[in-house]
């Protein structure tokens, strides 16, 4: 479990095609502020069905988007795990 996960719960629970928090709000969900740590994390967001669109440290805000793909993930016989887009 990631430390961004509340976040990308939070995200995928609003389920709206953009979504703009500012850093206020993001540290509400998390408990904690975003630091420079954000930028390796936000891959993350893709098995949610979002993606970080623009990040404003002028503004203090990220954009959330919400993805045209989906993300799907098979378990085989040898509970090997196996993740792939398809376009939709």
């Amino acid at each position: 479990m990631s430390k961004y996960d509340p976040l990308w719960e939070h995200i995928k629970k609003l389920n709206k095609e953009e979504i703009k928090l500012n850093f206020e709000d993001i540290k509400k969900v998390l408990s904690f502020d975003i630091d420079h740590s954000f930028l390796n994390f936000k891959k993350e967001l893709e098995k949610f069905g979002f993606e970080v669109g623009k990040i404003s440290l002028k503004d203090k805000t990220v954009i959330f988007k919400k993805l045209s793909k989906w993300y799907f993930t098979y378990i085989i016989k040898e509970r090997l795990c196996l993740s792939f887009w398809i376009n939709i």
